[in-house]
């Protein structure tokens, strides 16, 4: 079954937990979610799922008929000797 929301993963041992609330704190104010859900699995090792940091986002119509975009799904890891900035 496909749900309705925006499941976020980032695997970055560097990236402190209060940067990813800080990313928490700028996706609900720009989607206006229902609720949010945070779990670090960096700590809780929860087999099968990335070792990193996670948001579940939901947008309120979780149990809507599902489309071609009914589900989005971010996976971020960082690799060392990489940068992001230009």
């Amino acid at each position: 079954m496909v749900w309705r929301d925006l499941d976020i993963y980032l695997v970055a041992e560097d990236i402190p937990v209060s940067e990813f609330f800080r990313l928490g704190w700028q996706i609900a104010d720009l989607l206006n979610p229902t609720k949010m859900q945070f779990r670090n699995e960096r700590v809780a090792r929860t087999e099968g799922l990335p070792h990193g940091l996670y948001w579940g986002v939901y947008l309120g119509n979780e149990h809507e008929g599902v489309d071609d975009l009914a589900s989005f799904d971010v996976y971020l890891q960082r690799v060392k000797g990489c940068s992001l900035n230009a």
